[in-house]
């Protein structure tokens, strides 16, 4: 799956993300909400920012914020991406099946 980048009038956001995680492949973007996984291992990570000064980053989709689950969802579908619920010895996340 290959990023593709597009433009908004604020991409702060979006850039700050692909700066501090070089080994994600991003899915797809908004202006608030960044779904990628990564490269080494698969782990899902879903990035929404609430506003300026506040934005959250987790790898389980029942994690993220209720208002943002939809938009989420919707781009899991439209890419036809299989996700599942994966597990270690301390720690739960989801991971792309590719």
């Amino acid at each position: 799956m290959k990023t593709t980048i597009k433009k908004y009038v604020n991409d702060d956001f979006f850039y700050q993300i692909i700066d501090e995680h070089p080994t994600l492949n991003v899915v797809d973007y908004s202006k608030d909400c960044v779904l990628a996984y990564s490269t080494l291992s698969n782990k899902v990570h879903y990035f929404y920012k609430v506003n300026k000064d506040v934005s959250f980053h987790f790898n389980l989709l029942s994690d993220v914020g209720q208002n943002y689950q939809e938009w989420f969802e919707d781009v899991i579908k439209e890419n036809n991406l299989n996700i599942v619920q994966a597990e270690t010895d301390d720690d739960y996340f989801d991971k792309i099946v590719l």
